[in-house]
């Protein structure tokens, strides 16, 4: 929750939380619009299952038709909650092993010390970063995500890593917007 400014970049210094990692899988996910996908596979899922299953509500009980109709269900049960758990499974796991995370950003990427081993992070890479409901999220070695909380942090020091990241990645840092959802306030299982 400590700040440090280095005469060309930050230092930072937060408590990882399953929330803010959470968030930043889905700012991920928004961004390759997986959300899409699987709803394009769940229409297809239940065709089949339409296909399959329609002599069964007619009366017609066949093996094939009852087997490949329960195995569309399961298909679409499975569309439907198994990106949210692995996206908490993910968080909880971040959150349990690396709880402290310490970062200097400079001109050309970002020092990580967090867990065990410390690693650097270049812009010059393959790594984007987003921006998605209080948390900056940076995504690199193509399915490495990490999770900035900006709400543990000064404005002041948000601000200057999101001109560092705007300068170092360019198009590459991008805003993923977020709409409040109509029933309710609770969006996530952590919320």
């Amino acid at each position: 929750m400590s700040e440090t400014q280095l005469s060309n970049g930050v230092t930072i210094q937060y408590t990882t939380k399953a929330v803010d990692v959470y968030r930043a899988a889905v700012a991920v996910d928004k961004k390759h619009h997986r959300q899409g996908i699987r709803d394009l596979e769940a229409v297809a899922v239940f065709g089949v299952f339409l296909y399959f299953g329609w002599p069964i509500f007619q009366g017609v009980y066949t093996l094939p038709s009852m087997v490949v109709s329960f195995a569309a269900l399961v298909v679409l049960f499975l569309l439907w909650k198994y990106p949210a758990n692995t996206n908490k499974k993910f968080a909880l796991s971040k959150e349990k092993n690396a709880p402290h995370v310490e970062m200097a950003f400079d001109q050309e990427g970002i020092q990580v010390n967090e867990g065990a081993a410390p690693y650097r992070i270049q812009f010059s890479g393959d790594c984007y970063g987003l921006e998605y409901r209080n948390v900056i999220a940076l995504c690199f070695d193509k399915n490495r995500v990490l999770g900035i909380p900006t709400d543990q942090l000064e404005e002041e020091t948000v601000g200057q890593i999101k001109e560092l990241l705007k300068k170092g990645l360019g198009d590459r840092f991008q805003f993923i917007p977020y709409k409040e959802p109509k029933r309710g306030n609770r969006v996530s299982w952590l919320e």
